[in-house]
């Protein structure tokens, strides 16, 4: 499975990151704000997304905001600019 991480933790990030890692999984990405989440969801088209939810820039809703954002832009039908 190819996971991207998103927490900006670094502690956190690397130690989620080796345990996906040693159970088999491919992590691609691992990025500290959200951001970086969706510029390595677009670049890596990953199975699996595990984004913390406060993150940098605002550090309020921000790595939720991200996962709506990429998760209506795969909902979205192709040459479609709005639902």
């Amino acid at each position: 499975m190819r996971i991207v991480i998103g927490e900006d933790s670094a502690l956190v990030r690397e130690g989620l990151a080796r345990l996906l890692i040693d159970a088999g999984h491919d992590v691609v990405a691992r990025v500290a704000d959200a951001e970086a989440v969706v510029r390595a969801v677009e670049e890596h088209s990953p199975d699996l997304l595990i984004a913390d939810i406060r993150m940098p820039p605002g550090m309020v809703d921000d790595g939720a905001r991200a996962a709506r954002e990429l998760l209506a832009d795969r909902e979205r039908p192709a040459g479609a600019d709005h639902f």
